[in-house]
């Protein structure tokens, strides 16, 4: 959903309001983590520091109006900002849903001979990620940012394979980006003239072309190893689509 102005975003602003009042208002609570994005910069926009800022869109604009908040607030308790990359595993939705279900069909081409550092996290480590910043005995996380990222990092073209393995379905072949770029084109009009969203536009093309190497070094220093890596994390939630009949291919640990 693309948003025009601030009018249906503030959760993310007046919301943050209402947080830091009410725990201003008692003196119970130790420590909170407030969740922003990795859209305060765009897409392939690596920040120097926590308060370096480029947003993309309005919706990136007012979780920066929000980690803004959180910094001047003067909180009396301790406080962190965490910074969720692309969350996916069961459960999710949208982009990396139709991932998966495009590799199970069979449909899916990488993208080039390129590897892309595609910023992600399957969900069970992003919530073991946020339970340790919360709960951890340790006084460097009071007043931090944290980016919620799987390390080592994996790329697209890595992910993919690691899809289509566990689910046994055919070796994925590599598409020239001359013609993805035309595919796209065709998207892009197919979009206006039928107002129905196709596989792939220019818009999610380059998308899926920009990434970069994010500030994980302090969230690794809080964390340690993560629970899954990357096969476990694909095999979960391939079963859970398996399960729910989402895909066709039973997966099986590789």
């Amino acid at each position: 959903m693309e948003h025009r102005n601030f009018d249906k975003l503030q959760c993310n602003i007046g919301g943050i309001d209402n947080l830091i009042e009410s725990v201003k208002a008692v003196d119970s609570v130790k420590r909170i983590v407030f969740t922003s994005t990795l859209l305060v910069c765009e897409i392939g926009y690596i920040p120097i520091n926590d308060t370096d800022y480029s947003p993309p869109n309005y919706y990136g604009k007012s979780k920066v109006i929000g980690e803004k908040k959180v910094r001047s607030s003067k909180l009396n308790c301790e406080w962190a900002i965490v910074r969720p990359t692309s969350i996916w595993g069961p459960w999710f939705d949208y982009s990396y849903k139709e991932f998966f279900h495009t590799i199970d069909k069979n449909r899916y081409l990488h993208l080039g001979k390129n590897e892309f550092q595609k910023p992600a996290s399957f969900v069970g480590n992003t919530v073991h990620m946020m339970m340790k910043i919360l709960l951890d005995n340790n006084s460097k996380i009071n007043k931090s940012t944290y980016y919620l990222a799987d390390y080592p990092w994996y790329s697209t073209k890595e992910w993919a394979n690691t899809i289509q393995k566990t689910l046994n379905s055919k070796r994925i072949r590599t598409a020239p980006l001359w013609l993805l770029r035309f595919v796209g084109a065709v998207g892009d009009v197919m979009k206006i003239i039928f107002k129905f969203d196709p596989p792939l536009t220019s818009f999610r093309l380059n998308n899926m072309l920009k990434g970069g190497v994010y500030p994980v070094e302090n969230t690794k220093d809080i964390i340690g190893e993560l629970p899954y890596d990357l096969k476990e994390s694909v095999y979960l939630t391939a079963k859970w689509m398996y399960d729910d009949s989402l895909i066709k291919h039973k997966p099986s640990r590789i």
